[in-house]
């Protein structure tokens, strides 16, 4: 394993002049010291204060904040208690429609509602030092098909208000060249394996899904986007995580292994 992730590190240096080296996708908490040896951290903007922030960075270590742009975990409401209309909602029953893996409601992002929190929100994240934002459940687009062009211009929008700092998005395959220009990566989460919420286990890809992820990969590759994977394994499955650097390293991409909510430390450099 060491060996493998050397050769990857020595590749990205060169391929990779911003965000070369390793990078690293973690939602826990007090793990300043883990973090500062990585180049690229996305970590819970609540899970850190200001000061633990700049600690990171002072190792020369770029600190991006998860921000979801597809889902959230609450229902907004005004202070009257109507539902702020940001949610989708299909079938319409008048109930936000749910995300039951995450028990998270999908949103449209293109609504001057959710354009006026967000930005508040974001501009409280930069407050405290981070360098940019991961866009997350960006591919609710695949979900609803109809809101494409509301996820390209609010991406677009983000990217026209906060002109300096680095954007990366989660996926988002289906609108990835249309939203190219505004953005500076892109992590593709899943690329040789996933987790079946259905079964409880870690799985590899196989089949036409296998070559499926081959494929996008390679169209990411000839857009020139700076790359990241994150994929997920049990600490044990030495089979698993081998398949999975090895993949890694046959495209000359980083990646960052570990369990499926992202909060412990999988292994130490």
């Amino acid at each position: 394993m060491g060996t493998t992730w050397l050769v990857i590190s020595i590749f990205l240096c060169f391929v990779f002049p911003v965000f070369s080296g390793n990078f690293a996708v973690y939602y826990g908490k007090n793990e300043v010291d883990y973090l500062k040896t990585f180049k690229l951290v996305i970590i819970q903007p609540s899970h850190y204060n200001k000061q633990q922030i700049e600690r990171i960075k002072n190792s020369g270590t770029k600190v991006i904040a998860y921000f979801s742009i597809g889902e959230i975990e609450k229902i907004l409401k005004y202070k009257n208690g109507k539902i702020i209309p940001i949610y989708l909602d299909k079938n319409k029953d008048g109930v936000p429609d749910k995300n039951k893996n995450w028990n998270s409601y999908f949103i449209n992002p293109w609504t001057v509602e959710w354009k006026n929190y967000s930005k508040e929100k974001i501009k409280k994240i930069f407050s405290n030092g981070f360098d940019g934002l991961f866009l997350d459940t960006v591919d609710t687009v695949d979900i609803y098909p109809e809101l494409k062009e509301n996820f390209v211009s609010y991406i677009k929008w983000l990217r026209e208000r906060f002109p300096s700092k680095i954007l990366i998005v989660n996926r988002g395959f289906s609108i990835i060249k249309e939203i190219s220009p505004y953005i500076d990566g892109v992590l593709f989460e899943c690329f040789s394996t996933h987790y079946n919420f259905k079964n409880r286990r870690y799985e590899r890809w196989k089949g036409n899904d296998l070559k499926w992820t081959e494929n996008i990969m390679k169209k990411l590759k000839e857009m020139k986007l700076k790359i990241y994977i994150l994929d997920y394994s049990k600490k044990e499955d030495i089979k698993l995580i081998e398949f999975i650097e090895k993949r890694a390293e046959k495209f000359g991409c980083p990646v960052y292994i570990s369990e499926i909510h992202l909060d412990k430390i999988f292994y130490k450099k």
